[in-house]
């Protein structure tokens, strides 16, 4: 919340002070100095342009604009003598502004800088339009907040400034809709109050229910008052106790689509209810236009998804399959479909690989492509991201033909939306279609579709002169280039230096080497703090220190090296939770940056490791099953650290051995250089073959594409 305030604030700051100030009378010399200061102000911009080291299209595209397009408009301007000195002055004055702000974004050099020339295009159609006072709506109706954003810090002095303003406002609330309810607390006036409002009871009417529930203060009963069909629906339903099943229908519901009692009779059954919501998701994807209640949709099958079916498959997994998976026995392919691709960050692996196989049970008479045509190709991309993740997509792409597997990678690869995905939503698509990268290169046939599907979206965005389609595909480009091991490779491998880490990255302020192993107090982790522990048996090496929380384990040769262990208490009481917090306390009392995380444990245990990361970690290996399905989750809060994470299981046959000779290094005072490390981790498990098979689903941070694709798209140099 803090930090979307600060940014509200630098917004309002960023407009100039005198957007109220009264109109004045201009004479020539006035007029004369506005002309050549906006002269300087583009002679600065082609010096600042030339010495800015960044993509070469956007750079040609803005210095055209300024020293050409702009030149054209001041000419127009200047002679029109049906305009007014004033006038004349405000224009001058707009495009100094639009250059100046023009720069700030270019210095950002992030990737909505690639989203510039769409408001430079929009910036030479609007200034003639504003001038004559005539309406800008069908100009900016498709521009995001941020395009808007250096609009309306333009035109401020022109009377749709200040439409634009609240424009920008606007659309920038309603990317940010958990902060709606809130800003309109605080702005109940807001010019767009009723569409943030109704937007919000469509899209999130379960959080308006809930907000007039629990709300009893002015903007709460004036929301109740605007006669808006959903906002009054919720309204009602505020006194009904099943209203958490009902509302997210709600927009079937005013529309005369379906009838409270008909939703009622068939949460009476939890498969009859959940079969019900996707039902009404596949027949919203087969309209022309997808409906914003969609949304709300989703979030109850997200919802259910995981309260009716993952949860428990989860808590059963020490059953046999029969009685884990009964949950399911009902359930449809499309319903499958939509549980792996809304909860397959909250499945244990074996959760998904019981769903998958289940799922190709029911198709397996039909091509596997049939799932999508199904679902309407809805979410296609993270099912396919998924599948690959857990190492069940080659499984999946060989049960259809290659021919199909062609169209299926072109409508994967050269389909993602462009236009009017926002940046998270752009880069999460970008990173589904990466992740499959690995499994897909693998395969020679799939693999050179893949590289022809890249390079051929790659010439069609730059033979239209999309630049942030451009940049995505250079993004893809050099990801495939790493993982297929192609010239480039190294080039990438190096641009964050995911080839090594260097030990003095890791150094703590005493010149020791701090590293923290999480274990928690189930079967697996007793065992597997055992078999940890005697990787430091030899007393010439290794001391050991024990209390009643953890252990301290000191190198006595080269390198120091600390590490600590929590032990692994009891779990059915969270004693080994207790002992990890004990363990960060003691750290943080002796000013402890570890810089080196490693998680020992089954996948259901992982969220509580990630919670002990900081800026501090460096490197993380997560030793368990599945722990690649969370780099996005890491990296998205510490974008330099490195990983270690496993497709697939996570096993003490590689851990333990991936770990010892990591400190080994660490010891000798090396950096660690991975790819000769794997290489040697290779060697070691190639007799064997148990231990190779797991190892091979294991993925070093040179081979880390997700990670890649994530700092190259929010790239600052």
């Amino acid at each position: 919340m803090k930090k979307f305030i600060k940014c509200l604030l630098v917004v309002i700051l960023l407009t100039p002070f005198s957007i109220y100030s009264q109109s004045k009378t201009i004479n020539s010399y006035e007029l004369r100095q506005s002309f050549n200061l906006l002269e300087q102000e583009q002679k600065n911009f082609n010096q600042f342009i030339r010495q800015l080291d960044f993509d070469p299209n956007v750079k040609a595209s803005a210095e055209r604009f300024v020293m050409n397009d702009l030149d054209e408009l001041k000419e127009n301007i200047h002679k029109d003598k049906d305009l007014s000195n004033e006038e004349k002055w405000k224009a001058a004055r707009s495009m100094q502004f639009f250059i100046t702000s023009l720069k700030t974004e270019l210095n950002r050099k992030k990737f909505s800088v690639y989203k510039i020339p769409a408001a430079m295009e929009a910036y030479r159609e609007l200034l003639p339009v504003v001038m004559n006072d005539d309406p800008v709506e069908d100009i900016v109706k498709d521009l995001n907040w941020r395009t808007l954003q250096l609009l309306s810090n333009s035109f401020w002095q022109f009377p749709a400034g200040k439409y634009l303003e609240n424009l920008t406002t606007y659309r920038r609330i309603k990317s940010s809709p958990q902060f709606i309810l809130s800003f309109l607390e605080s702005n109940p006036e807001f010019i767009f109050r009723d569409s943030l409002l109704t937007g919000y009871a469509s899209q999130y009417p379960n959080e308006l229910l809930d907000y007039l529930k629990t709300r009893q203060n002015t903007f709460s009963n004036n929301v109740r008052n605007i006669e808006h069909p959903a906002i009054q629906q919720i309204v009602l339903l505020t006194k009904n106790i099943n209203a958490t099943e009902i509302v997210p229908f709600t927009g079937l519901i005013v529309n005369n689509n379906i009838t409270i009692d008909s939703i009622l009779k068939s949460r009476r059954d939890v498969t009859r209810y959940f079969q019900l919501l996707v039902d009404n998701v596949i027949s919203n994807n087969q309209l022309a236009e997808v409906p914003p209640y969609q949304k709300a949709l989703m979030g109850a099958i997200n919802d259910k998804s995981l309260s009716f079916y993952v949860k428990e498959i989860n808590f059963l997994h020490n059953e046999k399959e029969a009685v884990r998976f009964a949950s399911v026995n009902d359930l449809r392919p499309q319903d499958l479909y939509y549980i792996i691709t809304s909860s397959a960050q909250d499945m244990y692996t074996s959760t998904y690989l019981g769903l998958y196989r289940r799922l190709m049970e029911q198709i397996k008479n039909s091509p596997s492509d049939t799932l999508f045509s199904m679902v309407e190709y809805d979410q296609f991309r993270k099912f396919i991201s998924v599948a690959a993740n857990y190492n069940t997509l080659m499984d999946f792409f060989k049960r259809m033909p290659v021919e199909t597997a062609r169209e299926v990678l072109h409508y994967f690869i050269a389909e993602i939306d462009m236009d009017t995905l926002d940046d998270d939503e752009l880069i999460a698509e970008v990173m589904n279609v990466a992740d499959a990268f690995l499994a897909l290169s693998k395969d020679p046939e799939l693999g050179s579709i893949v590289r022809a599907e890249l390079n051929k979206s790659l010439a069609n965005y730059k033979e239209k002169n999309i630049y942030h389609g451009v940049r995505v595909f250079q993004i893809l480009n050099q990801a495939y280039d790493a993982i297929a091991q192609n010239d480039d490779a190294h080039k990438l491998r190096s641009i964050y230096n995911y080839e090594n880490i260097s030990i003095g990255s890791l150094l703590n302020n005493a010149d020791t080497i701090y590293e923290v192993v999480l274990f928690y107090g189930d079967e697996d982790g007793i065992n597997s703090y055992k078999s940890f522990m005697n990787i430091f048996k030899d007393t010439a090496l290794w001391k050991q220190e024990f209390n009643t929380a953890w252990t301290t384990i000191t190198s006595l040769q080269g390198q120091p090296l600390t590490i600590f262990a929590n032990l692994p208490l009891d779990y059915e009481s969270k004693q080994d939770l207790s002992a990890q917090d004990s363990l960060f306390y003691y750290l943080s009392d002796n000013q402890i940056n570890p810089s080196i995380l490693m998680h020992r444990g089954h996948s259901y245990h992982l969220s509580n490791t990630l919670k002990r990361l900081t800026p501090y970690t460096k490197l993380a290996v997560l030793g368990s099953c599945g722990g690649y399905n969370n780099i996005k989750q890491i990296v998205s809060a510490n974008p330099e650290i490195q990983i270690i994470a496993s497709k697939q299981m996570g096993a003490m046959a590689v851990n333990d051995p991936m770990l010892h000779a990591i400190n080994n290094r660490l010891i000798e005072g090396s950096d660690l250089h991975w790819e000769p490390l794997w290489n040697s981790l290779e060697e070691l498990f190639k007799n064997d073959a148990g231990a190779s098979r797991l190892f091979e689903e294991y993925v070093p941070p040179y081979k880390n594409v997700g990670v890649f694709v994530y700092r190259l798209y929010n790239a600052d140099q």
